[in-house]
């Protein structure tokens, strides 16, 4: 389990592998920091946006060191609605993975239900997949297929890393390099994702928030809003900061779609694997003028 009986401020990871350099770091912050101005008019989403900027999101910079950015109407409410509808019948508990093992196991740290979407199920699937890859600046295959949780009542994920402990995982794409999740429903009270490393922005207790999410920077989930961390520094190294936890469910209930990007390309025989062989074909050289 990724938690922090497992603790890993001292080890570090191999650089990754995705070709970030500083000034590209610099653009990919600076990029950002350029689309909160997106979606300043108050025009309502298209019902199905076929690209991020129609999806007209609205960007606040929760913490520039640790990168952590919260995109407001990331997903219409009829993406959320379809979305969901499309997960329930395939909803069953939640597992962990086992930090040793690498496998998937049961445990009371994470109550909610869960399923994953195949990468590119569907037409809707593969545009939201496609944005999110756009918004993250990672190719398409770096991310896993989709996840949906559903969280009733009292039910919690305490504070976790998303980047992996265990060799096996760590090897199949690197490791994780940054999540998106994404709310598909807004929570009557309690369910925040709270992020029990970082402070809270001002230094004084969240008004309106539940006591598991008031000292901590943290974010209600409101339906389509949508949370993009990251598990890794730009030289490779594990972010400690990125240690996060969704609060119980107090009233309501909670629906989230965490997508998590890896580092290198994370392979699952499938289209967007194809597309990767495309990307990395060698592309022919042209002729020198010694030649003709």
């Amino acid at each position: 389990i990724n938690s922090p009986e497992n603790d890993p401020e001292e080890k570090k990871y191999q650089p990754m592998h995705l070709r970030i350099s500083a000034m590209f770091a610099l653009a990919v912050s600076l990029a950002l920091l350029v689309l909160s101005g997106v979606g300043a008019r108050n025009v309502p989403p298209p019902t199905f946006p076929s690209s991020y900027y129609e999806a007209n999101p609205q960007m606040e910079v929760l913490s520039a060191d640790a990168r952590i950015y919260l995109f407001r109407n990331f997903l219409s409410e009829a993406e959320c609605d379809y979305i969901k509808n499309k997960a329930t019948p395939r909803l069953a508990r939640s597992g962990v993975v086992d930090a040793k093992t690498g496998k998937s196991k049961i445990d009371d740290i994470r109550t909610s239900s869960g399923m994953f979407f195949n990468r590119g199920e569907d037409p809707v699937i593969q545009t939201i997949e496609r944005r999110i890859a756009n918004l993250s600046m990672t190719p398409v295959y770096h991310g896993e297929g989709l996840q949906v949780l559903r969280y009733e009542a009292g039910q919690k994920y305490e504070a976790h890393w998303d980047y992996f402990f265990d060799e096996k995982n760590a090897a199949r794409g690197a490791n994780r390099y940054a999540t998106m999740l994404t709310f598909l429903e807004t929570v009557e009270e309690g369910g925040e994702t709270v992020f029990t490393k970082m402070p809270t922005p001002d230094g004084r207790d969240n008004e309106g928030f539940s006591e598991c999410a008031k000292h901590h920077l943290a974010v209600k989930p409101h339906k389509g809003d949508a949370v993009l961390f990251h598990s890794m520094k730009f030289n490779g190294e594990f972010e400690p900061r990125s240690l996060h936890g969704a609060c119980p469910v107090i009233k309501g209930t909670k629906w989230s779609m965490p997508k998590w990007i890896h580092a290198k390309q994370y392979k699952m025989n499938d289209l967007y694997d194809l597309e990767a062989e495309e990307a990395t074909k060698p592309k022919p050289t042209e002729p020198s003028a010694e030649e003709f």
